[in-house]
């Protein structure tokens, strides 16, 4: 029997329903999106750090394995040292010559990126020197990495130690 005008009803959200659910979601991703942006700034930060670590690492392994000075450095992006040593466009792992002195002459082991944009290091500079020993010749060393509000340290001890946390 055919359904008359008065009993048909029909499905979906009338306009109020669609504001409900909109001012919901929208009320949900404002309380989200700082964790959210927290998140991005961690894993960036945490990039940062795993491969300045990654770098130090590789170079004490390589100088006990080849017992011959291996250096971290600031590097441009093609692996050769900064002028100022600076890490902020990246840095090279270099085995360096017996002359001592850092300079394109040093085998280029490893060239990293420099850090992701929003990274700032503090004191990030100079190169660090291991020893066939493993033994960082150059003074202990302390970097710190920023991005926003996160913080990230990495500590290397003169007995090549690498340490992160603040």
């Amino acid at each position: 029997m055919p359904e008359s005008a008065g009993n048909c009803h029909e499905q979906g959200l009338t306009l109020i329903e669609l504001l409900i659910v909109l001012l919901i979601v929208g009320i949900l991703s404002s309380i989200a999106l700082p964790s959210f942006v927290n998140q991005i700034e961690r894993g960036r930060i945490e990039a940062a750090t795993d491969d300045l670590v990654s770098a130090l690492r590789l170079a004490r392994s390589e100088a006990i394995q080849q017992n011959a000075r291996v250096l971290v450095v600031g590097a441009d992006g093609g692996g050769n040292p900064d002028a100022d040593r600076n890490y902020a466009n990246g840095w090279a792992v270099r085995l360096q010559d017996a002359e001592g002195v850092v300079d394109d002459a040093d085998e280029l082991l490893r060239v990293y990126e420099g850090f992701p944009e929003g990274v700032a290091c503090a004191a990030c500079s100079g190169e660090v020197v291991f020893n066939g020993m493993g033994e960082a010749i150059t003074n202990s060393l302390s970097l710190q990495l920023l991005d926003g509000d996160e913080t990230e340290c990495i500590n290397l001890s003169r007995s090549g130690g690498v340490i992160t946390g603040c």
